[in-house]
């Protein structure tokens, strides 16, 4: 049975919300609590100074309640395409590591995923030299979880990065895209004992930054206990 519209009640404000968060529950399995329309898969969550409740609602709803045909689809467009690049990031492959994290390099930075030593059930990241273990002041539960915790801070990253100004002060996103070249090596680069020797080093600096992260791990877990 269809829920009965808010918007037919005289005690409910008619206008004036605003939005306090977007939610994207992955599937459309939500009624909105204004109109009672099923199907809703990006809610948005409205708040009113007049009323207790805060209200999760759909986008058309949401445009009434605070009377703006613009910003609500808008942020609506926004929570779609995180999801695109959340998905997109979800499928990427992740390497095993010799002590058995899950660690892949995505946009020039390292991403790690770690088994805490005390329980199987909570796992950290390691971003570039940063070490995380709570999230949103949450425990990350499963590895699923950790893979959408490093998404989240990598998209702080690159956009901080994209905002940061250059040395002429204008911002980096607003600047023009760089051609890229390729090097071009002499004939010693490629010789059988050079690339050995560089194989080598590789895999000592992979050893050398795995054994920083699980110092690093232990230091940490043992503070927090």
């Amino acid at each position: 049975m269809k829920r009965e519209s808010l918007f037919e009640k005289s005690d409910i404000p008619q206008s004036g919300w605003l939005c306090c968060n977007m939610e994207d529950l992955g599937k459309p399995v939500h009624v909105c609590e204004m109109c009672g329309k099923e199907g809703v898969r990006y809610v948005h969550v409205m708040e009113h100074h007049e009323h207790s409740d805060k209200l999760r609602v759909g986008c058309v709803c949401a445009e009434k309640m605070e009377n703006d045909a613009v910003n609500p689809k808008q942020r609506e467009a926004k929570m779609k395409s995180r999801s695109r690049r959340l998905s997109s990031f979800l499928r990427l492959d992740w390497k095993m590591s010799d002590n058995g994290n899950l660690t892949m390099m995505h946009k020039d930075m390292r991403i790690t995923i770690m088994k805490s030593k005390f329980r199987d059930d909570r796992f950290g990241i390691a971003l570039d030299g940063e070490f995380i273990w709570k999230h949103k002041s949450q425990d990350i539960c499963s590895i699923e979880a950790a893979k959408v915790v490093a998404f989240d801070l990598l998209e702080v990253r690159i956009n901080d990065a994209s905002h940061k100004p250059h040395k002429n002060g204008s911002a980096r996103q607003n600047s023009k895209p760089q051609t890229v070249y390729s090097p071009t090596y002499s004939s010693s680069y490629s010789s059988p004992s050079f690339r050995e020797r560089e194989a080598a080093l590789a895999r000592q600096r992979v050893v050398a930054y795995f054994d920083h992260i699980e110092k690093q791990r232990a230091a940490m877990e043992d503070s927090e206990n």
